[in-house]
Formats: structure tokens, C-alpha cells, sequence
């Protein structure tokens, strides 16, 4: 086998196993750029460990023969080597989410379901007991809430006079016009019309940053929106975007069980 041919060969060979330590490495990351930067640093750092390996071999004038002067085993090697590694760590991190996964669906087993009600008002909606009442800064909040397990999440019910003849005018025009008034930048704004518990409603979403004493914090916005007795009802839930799956059996509980009578 001639030279050119031979070294094809290996650098094919080096090529797919590097794809299949790639393909396990996904089982375990779901992220495509970390997917991508797997396959590439994993290969670039066997070549230049490779390399230098290859350098010291001759520092100290090893045979030919000798595995340090072969760069084909030497870089499959340290392929075998720091692609094992990094499956074993994502593999690590990967039963650790799980774990934690499991520990909030216990703790949100063990949540027992609150509710409020306004009879003036004839609105209503239930909520996990990880999520206690505070003081409201303005009139027009009939309820506030903190969620207490860290998640940084707020929920909030507020009451104005209606300011649009019909719900399908709070659309997603209607919500640009208004957030720009709140915030500085909205991304990912949406705006679809369905119906609770046979009640029609605007359901936005939407992220911004909200100012912290750390900083801006990306935040999503969950707005519900209900017209009743003459009456503007929204029904608002924030959370940090980093936090957002951790509420989501808060906030089906909170959204689907929204009642007016």
C-alpha cells in the first residue's frame, strides 16, 4: 500500500470513530453547538497532544517501532481517551438533571392546591402551595404571589376598567403597543386566542429583561387575558427564562383552572 493511500485510510479511520464517539456523546447532550464543539476540539486536541507527543518521542530519539512515534496509534488514542471522558462527564451531568428532575416532580406531588377567590368579581383560579401570598403595590392587583422554592417566579391577578369592545382586540399589536411603554426590548412576542373552562382569553408570552440587583434578567412573560362584567382581567406569570421548566406544573395549574362566573 503506497503512502498517500495509507494515510487516507487511517484519517478515515480516525474520522468515524470520532463520529461514533460523537453519536454517544449525543445520547446524552441535546444541544447541537456542544454536539459540534465535541467532535471538533475532541479532534483537535488529539492532534495536538498528538503532536507533542510525537516531539518528546524524538526528544528522547525513540525507535521507530516504538508507540510514541507512531502519530495513527497516538491520536486514537487520545481520541479514545478524551472522547470517553467527555461522555462520562455528560453522562454524569445528564443522571444529575435527572435526579433533580425528579426530586421537583416530588416536591410538586407533595404540593397541596390552594385557591383564590374574589365573589365581588366572580374570578377564581387554584395554585401550589409553593406559591404564598404578598402585600400588592397597586389598587387594581386583587392577588399577588411569590413562588418560595428559588424559581424567582411571580403570579399576579390584576382588574381595570375594559379598554377594548372585544377580546380578539387584544391581539399582538395591542401588547407591542402597550409593553414598549414597560419595557425596553420584547422578544418572542405572542399573542393566540383560546378558551378556559368556557371562558374566551388572550394568552401572550413573551421575554424581556427585567432589572435586578445583579443585573437585566431574562424573564418570560405568561399574560392571560379575560373581559367579564365590563371588567379587564389579566392574569400575569413571570419567570426567570433559566427557571421556566421548573414552574411548568405551576402554571398549568394556575392557567387551566382561571374561572368566571
Amino acid at each position: 500500500m503506497n503512502p498517500i493511500t495509507k494515510t487516507g485510510l487511517r484519517l478515515l479511520i480516525i474520522i468515524v470513530v470520532l463520529i461514533a464517539f460523537t453519536f454517544v456523546y449525543s445520547l446524552f447532550e441535546s444541544r447541537p453547538s456542544k454536539i459540534i464543539s465535541y467532535f471538533i476540539l475532541t479532534f483537535i486536541f488529539s492532534i495536538v497532544l498528538g503532536i507533542i507527543t510525537l516531539l518528546i518521542g524524538r526528544l528522547f530519539k525513540s525507535s521507530r517501532q516504538a508507540f510514541i512515534s507512531d502519530p495513527f496509534k497516538i491520536i486514537l488514542t487520545l481520541i479514545f481517551i478524551i472522547g470517553i471522558a467527555k461522555i462520562l462527564g455528560a453522562y454524569t451531568a445528564d443522571r444529575q438533571l435527572t435526579k433533580t428532575s425528579y426530586r421537583d416532580n416530588d416536591s410538586q406531588e407533595e404540593s397541596t392546591i390552594q385557591s383564590f377567590t374574589n365573589e365581588d368579581y366572580g374570578v377564581s383560579f387554584d395554585y401550589p402551595s409553593n406559591w404564598t401570598s404578598r402585600t400588592p403595590q397597586r389598587q387594581s392587583t386583587l392577588i399577588l404571589l411569590y413562588e418560595d422554592l428559588g424559581t424567582k417566579a411571580t403570579c399576579n391577578l390584576s382588574m381595570v376598567t375594559q379598554d377594548q369592545e372585544k377580546i380578539e382586540n387584544y391581539d399582538i399589536d395591542y401588547f407591542r403597543n402597550n409593553l414598549s411603554k414597560i419595557h425596553s426590548t420584547i422578544d418572542n412576542l405572542n399573542t393566540q386566542f383560546t378558551t378556559v373552562n368556557d371562558k374566551a382569553l388572550s394568552w401572550t408570552t413573551y421575554d424581556t429583561d427585567v432589572q435586578t440587583n445583579e443585573g437585566p434578567l431574562k424573564t418570560r412573560f405568561t399574560t392571560l387575558t379575560a373581559l367579564h362584567n365590563g371588567q379587564r382581567f389579566m392574569l400575569i406569570i413571570s419567570v426567570p427564562n433559566s427557571n421556566v421548566d421548573r414552574i411548568k406544573f405551576d402554571l398549568q395549574t394556575i392557567t387551566e383552572s382561571l374561572k368566571f362566573k
